[in-house]
């Protein structure tokens, strides 16, 4: 894994977009059509990221990615992406398509989150079977999902069922594992690879052992998580790092600090996740002050665009872009499956939709994209 930024960021950025244009090319011809992508596209982009261009890439094993939750061109699921791109802005009206699935497929976990979403269904038993998520993963990457991203719960706690799903399912979608890193050791981490699997978001919400540990509930927690970006790295697998930006971590300088730690471990992207008053968080004052959430802004165009911060991760920020274009869950690109098969808008809203595997799928999209996010008003589309 290389982090490119400034000119060297040329030619495979060149390469990808020659290959969006392609693609772009095959699915129409229409010129008032290929005006209206790009529009879309340029006036999304101006939307959330102002004057500045993507700064930096990931190159890894000859793919070019330019964010977290995005396919890296090289592979079909960067074609199935950009198809689906296509297909919402030519033909919004009853197209039901999504391109990026949360699908938790356990609800064991052996720690204990200050922060959990989930909590409630944790740690029952299993409701969903091999068969199940085997069906689910086909059904939505038939619906145009070129990015699955595989939790729980823990996930590695049902690894022989994780290892049977990947190998099983479509090679034309990128493939992500949610993780705290608990049981991710190197033979583990070679068997996801050779699966199928792209690459591990692991868990990580201080730089700090102690604090960290305290914040997961598990003594050996940032243990784990080191070794298995160790383990990753050594089995190709691309990793990411995910934090809880709480109040109490907030401040430039631990930013700092937990950055140069994941440059460390040589990490590709870092995501930044906002509390929600959820799960364990529930009825609780946890979302971010206006104080916190500006400095957690600033810093995420700072390392992202300034050229001063070239070889640091690329921070995927979800709730910057929420504030910016709006909300691209509750089925309108994404939607979460929870442990019981059942629709989400996404991991933080606590409503529940309708089953994965009904048969009129596209009524259950439908009534989810009415009942829409807790925090944020519906995806817009842009021009």
């Amino acid at each position: 894994m290389e982090i490119l930024s400034g000119h060297k960021t040329y030619i495979p950025k060149f390469k990808f977009w020659s290959n969006v244009a392609v693609i772009l090319l095959r699915t129409t011809t229409n010129p008032k059509k290929i005006y209206k992508v790009v529009k879309h596209l340029m006036g999304v982009k101006k939307k959330f990221m102002g004057k500045n261009g993507n700064n930096k890439v990931v190159v890894h094993e000859g793919r070019v990615f330019l964010d977290l939750t995005v396919p890296g061109w090289g592979r079909e699921s960067f074609r199935q992406n950009i198809n689906f791109e296509v297909n919402q802005i030519i033909n919004p009206a009853n197209n039901y398509e999504l391109r990026l699935i949360m699908l938790a497929i356990t609800k064991k976990c052996p720690l204990n989150c200050e922060h959990c979403y989930a909590w409630e269904e944790l740690n029952q038993p299993e409701t969903l079977s091999l068969d199940h998520l085997k069906q689910i993963v086909h059904r939505f990457n038939s619906r145009g999902a070129s990015y699955f991203i595989l939790g729980g719960g823990e996930p590695m706690v049902r690894f022989k069922d994780l290892i049977k799903l990947l190998e099983d399912a479509p090679k034309n979608s990128d493939y992500w594992m949610s993780t705290s890193g608990f049981n991710l050791t190197a033979e583990n981490a070679l068997k996801l690879k050779k699966a199928g699997l792209t690459g591990a978001l692991v868990s990580l919400d201080h730089f700090d052992p102690d604090h960290h540990n305290k914040f997961r509930g598990r003594e050996t927690s940032f243990q784990e998580v080191e070794a298995a970006l160790e383990n990753c790295h050594k089995a190709g697998l691309l990793t990411a790092l995910s934090i809880c930006l709480t109040n109490e971590f907030m401040s430039r300088e631990n930013l700092e600090k937990y950055f140069e730690f994941a440059r460390s471990k040589k990490v590709a992207f870092v995501q930044f996740l906002e509390p929600k008053s959820v799960g364990k968080y529930a009825n609780k004052n946890v979302h971010l002050t206006p104080e916190n959430v500006e400095i957690a802004e600033q810093f995420f165009f700072e390392y992202n665009f300034d050229e001063a911060y070239h070889d640091m991760p690329i921070i995927s920020y979800h709730a910057f872009y929420q504030r910016k274009v709006g909300c691209p869950g509750a089925g309108t690109r994404s939607l979460l499956i929870n442990t019981d098969g059942y629709f989400k808008t996404c991991p933080f809203c606590t409503g529940k939709g309708s089953y994965a595997l009904t048969e009129d799928l596209d009524q259950a999209i439908q009534n989810l994209r009415g009942v829409g996010c807790d925090d944020y008003k519906l995806y817009q589309k842009v021009g």
